[in-house]
């Protein structure tokens, strides 16, 4: 399938191969020491990367995993002699850093968790899907960047192109679809979905092609330019729509 991408230098959605979840700001972590419940703790991570923890005080946790930092708690405790042996568990009870907004045309909008997958596949799913109203393009926000992706594409499970990694603080926009109009000498006159690289010929055929006094050879468009003008012209079958174009069907000049 083919992948629509507005491409930026650096662009974070690349595949790339699914590592650990790292603990970040705003996470709770469930630390346990074995056969030392008075050193049990749950702590919140600070917006610095710091968690106290009872005899060693304050340690740096931001960017590690919770196999590392077990390692660090543990290394820390036995370096100051509070203990000889050391088993130190950290369990991250709230993944608050790692979560992804998800809005627009989706049936449940909000924030969600990336433990659960970092897809777009992944994300929409958490989001129960999108809604019969969404584009098929979706717009993804990472900072001061932003990609359009062709969802279709991004959705193919195994695809050469995909799958799409999100990171922590992404925005994921559904937009409403994109839509064109039809009018005049049309069997079914209305507003219709606009598909990709569509046609006028393809457009008139959802409107239920012409009637009989109807002209393939003379179809107008309407459209807004780029300075807010409405501006119509003559359409060839072949000639690709724009979003809110309007096709004007007019008679037979007998």
């Amino acid at each position: 399938m083919r992948v629509v991408i507005a491409c930026l230098a650096g662009l974070w959605l690349a595949a790339a191969p699914a590592q650990s979840y790292l603990i970040g700001p705003g996470d709770l972590l469930e630390v346990r020491v074995y056969e030392q419940e008075d050193l049990d703790t749950t702590a919140r991570v600070g917006a610095d990367g710091d968690i106290r923890l009872p005899l060693i005080g304050t340690v740096a946790v931001a960017g590690m995993s919770e196999r590392e930092a077990e390692a660090e708690i543990a290394r820390r405790l036995e370096s100051g002699g509070f203990l000889r042996t050391t088993h130190v568990t950290v369990v991250i009870a709230e993944h608050v850093s790692n979560m992804v907004s998800v809005l627009g045309e989706v049936t449940t909008p909000g924030r969600y968790s990336l433990d659960n997958g970092n897809t777009l596949a992944d994300v929409i799913a958490q989001a129960n899907g999108t809604t019969e109203n969404a584009n098929h393009r979706v717009i993804v926000v990472s900072g001061d960047q932003r990609a359009e992706i062709d969802l279709d594409s991004a959705l193919r499970v195994g695809g050469v192109d995909g799958p799409w990694r999100l990171r922590a603080g992404d925005v994921v926009y559904v937009p409403r679809m994109d839509m064109f109009y039809v009018y005049g000498e049309a069997r079914q006159p209305g507003a219709y979905r606009l598909e990709t690289n569509m046609t006028v010929m393809q457009a008139l055929a959802l409107g239920g092609s012409l009637t009989e006094l109807g002209s393939e050879r003379r179809v107008m468009i309407r459209r807004v330019d780029e300075d807010g003008d409405v501006v119509s012209m003559d359409a060839d079958l072949t000639d690709q729509l724009q979003p809110n174009d309007v096709l004007y069907v007019r008679e037979r000049v007998f």
